[in-house]
């Protein structure tokens, strides 16, 4: 059975911890990420397949970002390095279980292991809803 990646709650911070800022780093303002379990955004990108959906969340499972297709970019991988998840959560799953028109937009969760719609409340909408006039009085 294969393992997914779910590392979580990803943080700026001003070096890694592992080493220090190179010269080039420093010279370009490079900023860093850490998962809430202390892995660098940098080193635990390898851990992520390059045949996986990749779903970028934030605490209460909504989708901010999504890559469920390959990127001609980036040899045609589902490129876990075409997101930035300052304080998000980035998981993988298979491909075909990422429905086609999920996108990174709030309208979508990231639950279980699975992606689903935000559920849409009908009553509110209905209520911030400005109605149109018939002409009738």
């Amino acid at each position: 059975m294969k393992k997914y990646q779910d590392i979580k709650n990803f943080r700026l911070i001003d070096a890694p911890v592992n080493r220090g800022k190179t010269q080039s780093e420093i010279n370009i303002g490079a900023y860093f990420l850490e998962s809430e379990d202390g892995q660098d955004w940098y080193e635990c990108q390898s851990l992520f397949s390059d045949d996986t959906a990749k779903i970028m969340y934030d605490h209460e499972g909504v989708i901010w970002g999504v890559i469920n297709k390959p990127v001609p970019q980036r040899g045609n991988t589902y490129a876990v390095s075409m997101l930035w998840p300052v304080n998000m959560s980035v998981a993988e799953i298979d491909a075909a279980d990422c429905p086609d028109d999920c996108r990174g937009d709030g309208s979508w969760l990231y639950r279980d292991g699975k992606v689903l719609p935000v559920p849409v409340d009908y009553q509110a909408k209905a209520e911030t809803t400005p109605r149109e006039t018939t002409g009738c009085r």
